[in-house]
């Protein structure tokens, strides 16, 4: 708050103050004679009419003592008024000043409609925004504009970008805001209020991969990565013990079960037992 110098002398057309202030009213004397002392100052702002209606007043001061002067001397004193909220805004305010204790007459100044009481202006208001990603570390939320205060009614768009493994659920957070429940990945708040904001992320299901396949050995039980490899265990650790049989019809009509024993080295055919020229035709019935 400031001081502010009121001159009854040369008063100004209208003097500004506000609670909190202080209005210094300063008057002008003369003095001739012999040094005197004992003065006092008091001055006052409200109302002039038939009495003056004091809305705020100071204190009386004492002077310091009044030099002797052998001509006549204009002197000047000042006294201070505090602004409180016993005067109301408003404007056409007086002002008067007494000087009592001088040798002679109390003196009395006088200036109308010289002070106005003006509402303190309110700072504006602000506001902050906090954000926090549940749960951690799923996400990141981008603020556009991003500060730390925000004036009041400022726009704030809110984007959210997850990371890998989740995906965006929905806005929560206190008080209750606009957007929010909203399942968008992006919403616009107007900044009438401390807000706090939660973007709520969820984990995303990845199923496993399915299991390799597994080729099992029918005989003894043993598992295997792929198909060759099962039959090379086969043909190494069991070996076929059966024969190949074949339905044979020969050329002179008689027909004939004929056995060929397993060669593991493929070198033994059915035409190592009959001979192909008395063949008419043969159906294979299977390995046992």
């Amino acid at each position: 708050m400031v001081t502010k110098v009121l001159s009854l002398a040369t008063p100004p057309e209208v003097l500004e103050l506000q609670h909190g202030d202080t209005c210094r009213v300063v008057v002008y004397f003369d003095h001739l004679g012999d040094e005197y002392s004992g003065a006092r100052l008091y001055a006052a702002i409200g109302i002039r009419g038939l009495i003056f209606n004091e809305k705020v007043a100071s204190l009386p001061v004492n002077l310091e003592p009044i030099p002797s002067s052998p001509t006549k001397t204009t002197y000047q004193a000042s006294v201070d008024i505090a602004i409180t909220p016993l005067i109301q805004p408003g404007t056409g305010f007086d002002v008067y000043a007494k000087l009592t204790n001088l040798p002679g007459a109390d003196l009395y100044s006088y200036a109308d409609n010289v002070i106005e009481i003006v509402e303190e202006a309110l700072p504006e208001a602000e506001y902050t925004l906090g954000v926090n990603i549940e749960p951690p570390g799923a996400g990141y939320v981008f603020a556009s504009p991003k500060k730390t205060i925000y004036p009041a009614g400022e726009v704030v768009t809110l984007s959210v970008s997850p990371y890998t493994g989740y995906e965006f659920d929905h806005w929560g957070g206190w008080p209750s805001y606009p957007g929010i429940g909203s399942t968008s990945p992006s919403i616009q708040i107007a900044m009438t209020a401390d807000w706090w904001v939660v973007a709520v992320f969820r984990a995303v299901y990845v199923p496993p991969p399915p299991p390799p396949p597994v080729y099992t050995c029918p005989t003894c039980g043993t598992t295997f990565n792929s198909q060759a490899e099962l039959d090379a265990h086969i043909a190494a650790v069991h070996p076929p013990t059966g024969q190949y049989w074949y339905r044979v019809t020969f050329t002179d009509g008689s027909v004939s079960d004929i056995a060929v024993p397993y060669d593991p080295e493929g070198n033994i055919s059915l035409w190592d037992i009959v001979d192909r020229d008395s063949v008419l035709s043969w159906v294979y019935l299977g390995f046992y």
